[in-house]
């Protein structure tokens, strides 16, 4: 594709069910010169994706994704929570795992994520989402 194309690209959305990683495919917009939009679009699929598998809430949204030219380090904002609070320790790393295998597999050029909240620090009982998380060496 030439530099600054837009075109349709199929992806893969990892999510787990019934103790198994299950890999979707969909479709969405990829901006060859905007990992932050082009991660939007992403995370947007991710969400209907969890949202359809009643893995997470259903009204959720992303509304900011910026991603750093140097480190490759995005900040994602949701409008709510992405985590349940009644949703156990286990059920919650499944789905940031799902997040970070989702964008790995992708091959964005996105090294960590800072998961926010209304631009600020995401608020979960089990995680500290004032640190980065490391797309590398993941599971």
């Amino acid at each position: 594709m030439p530099a600054g194309a837009t075109y349709q690209k199929t992806i893969t959305i990892s999510y787990p069910k019934n103790g198994n990683w299950i890999n979707e495919q969909a479709t969405i917009l990829w901006h060859a010169e905007d990992t932050s939009l082009t991660l939007k679009h992403l995370i947007k699929q991710w969400l209907q994706v969890l949202q359809d598998a009643h893995l997470i809430n259903p009204h959720l949204a992303v509304t900011t994704v910026a991603v750093t030219p140097t480190s490759g380090e995005a900040f994602i904002s949701f409008d709510s929570p992405l985590l349940q609070k009644d949703c156990s320790l286990h059920a919650k790393w499944l789905i940031v795992e799902s997040l970070c295998r989702t964008i790995r597999t992708n091959e964005l050029t996105v090294s960590s994520l800072m998961l926010l909240q209304a631009d600020r620090s995401m608020p979960d009982d089990h995680f500290d989402f004032s640190h980065a998380i490391s797309l590398e060496n993941r599971l």
